[in-house]
């Protein structure tokens, strides 16, 4: 298993057997502009998702304008701060806090990037984060679904260099082909033909296809199918789940049509990618 994943299962079963460590985690609409003067933070690790924001950043002396989408991590004394506003009609801050240690080898590795932008909106990564502001504020506080939740958010959280594959923009993201990506994002479990995504986008299909490929450099289904990988490899590493469930909440008909077709894209069947994952 590569270093990243390993210091990942690190993070994750240090955070089960103390579920306190979880210091917020909240979803907060961003109507008005909003100023925070740079500070650092000694054993605090902080994950903030910025969807539809305008402003800028600041994480550990670099500034950082936001994408249409984009993910931070601000590790413990890396100073940060910001000064944002809307920057469309949903905008929002996804945000929540660890108290770790230095020491633990997901920080030592910062497995997670402290600047990832341009990322798509993906629709299982959004609703754990939901789940999780959502117990979080509710009396099941610190209870097993939030920290199954926060588990899940950690394991969906985008990161560099994954294997997966998934293809990603040149660039920004055509503000026409964003509501196309996350109708593909939402729906991986069906998804959507060119007719739909194409409507979308309010584009004929001809012109969407080409627009799609000059931004992905891909064509929306071999996109789908790349992501819908991403997914599956991501409830693989997730122990508990077996190859049967994995295939359900993918929407294959069966596990026999799952495996089949994850071994015809990737070469392994779903039992030896969990044995040995480094390999896709």
């Amino acid at each position: 298993m590569p270093a990243a994943d390993q210091a990942l299962l690190d993070l994750c079963s240090r955070l089960m057997r103390e579920p306190a460590r979880l210091l917020t985690a909240e979803i907060v609409p961003v109507q008005k502009g909003v100023a925070i003067p740079a500070h650092s933070h000694d054993d605090i690790l902080q994950m903030d998702l910025a969807v539809g924001c305008a402003g800028y950043w600041t994480n550990d002396g670099k500034k950082v304008q936001p994408s249409l989408a984009t993910a931070m991590a601000f590790y413990p004394g890396a100073s940060h701060g910001y000064a944002i506003k809307a920057g469309s009609e949903n905008a929002e801050i996804c945000n929540f806090k660890l108290r770790i240690q230095r020491s633990w080898p997901a920080v030592k590795q910062r497995i997670f990037p402290p600047v990832l932008q341009n990322v798509s909106v993906h629709a299982p990564l959004h609703t754990a984060l939901r789940r999780m502001a959502r117990l979080n504020a509710s009396k099941q506080q610190r209870s097993p679904l939030l920290m199954a939740a926060l588990v899940e958010v950690l394991c969906l959280w985008p990161r560099e260099g994954e294997t997966s594959g998934a293809p990603r923009a040149s660039g920004e993201v055509d503000p026409r082909l964003q509501p196309a990506v996350m109708l593909v994002d939402e729906n991986l479990n069906d998804p959507p033909g060119i007719k739909e995504l194409s409507s979308a986008a309010h584009l004929s299909p001809r012109h969407f296809v080409r627009a799609f490929q000059a931004q992905f450099g891909c064509t929306p289904h071999e996109y789908a199918t790349q992501r819908r990988l991403e997914r599956a490899r991501q409830i693989l590493l997730q122990g508990r789940t077996t190859i049967t469930q994995a295939a359900e909440q993918l929407g294959f008909p069966s596990i026999h049509t799952f495996s089949r077709w994850f071994r015809r894209e990737t070469g392994l069947s779903p039992q030896q990618f969990r044995q040995k994952p480094d390999r896709f």
